[in-house]
């Protein structure tokens, strides 16, 4: 299990979670070095340390208090050299229609997004306890 999703097979994972969006919160995360891809648009939350996000022949450098979004259906692997990496990823099944969730965008997490993903976090937490 990554994020919640279920690796059906390698780099495939099966979404077999019946809500919208959800938050994952990961400590001392380990990547694979392998693609991955589902049917989720992530945008994840780098709380601590960093990450290099390979996507389409781009490596994107995500640094502590920086969010990336992708878009669903991208192959992508992540990669760090980082004593600890501690990513809040949050998976959403639909986005507005808009041509901007369809592109890779690197950006910094103002505070009270920072403030709001932590609440969040907390309550889905709580949530995906009980759904368990």
């Amino acid at each position: 299990m990554k994020c919640g999703l279920l690796e059906k097979r390698k780099g495939e994972f099966d979404d077999e979670i019946n809500i919208a969006a959800y938050v994952w919160y990961e400590k001392d995360w380990t990547h694979d070095d392998y693609d991955h891809a589902h049917h989720r648009y992530q945008l994840t939350y780098v709380e601590e340390g960093y990450q290099y996000f390979h996507i389409e022949n781009k490596i994107y450098l995500v640094p502590q208090n920086h969010l990336i979004l992708i878009p669903t259906g991208k192959k992508h692997h992540t990669q760090s050299e980082a004593s600890t990496v501690n990513l809040m990823v949050i998976l959403f099944k639909t986005v507005f229609d808009n041509d901007f969730y369809n592109k890779v965008h690197v950006f910094a997490a103002p505070p009270v997004l920072r403030d709001m993903s932590y609440g969040v976090c907390t309550l889905q937490s709580i949530q995906l306890s009980v759904l368990k």
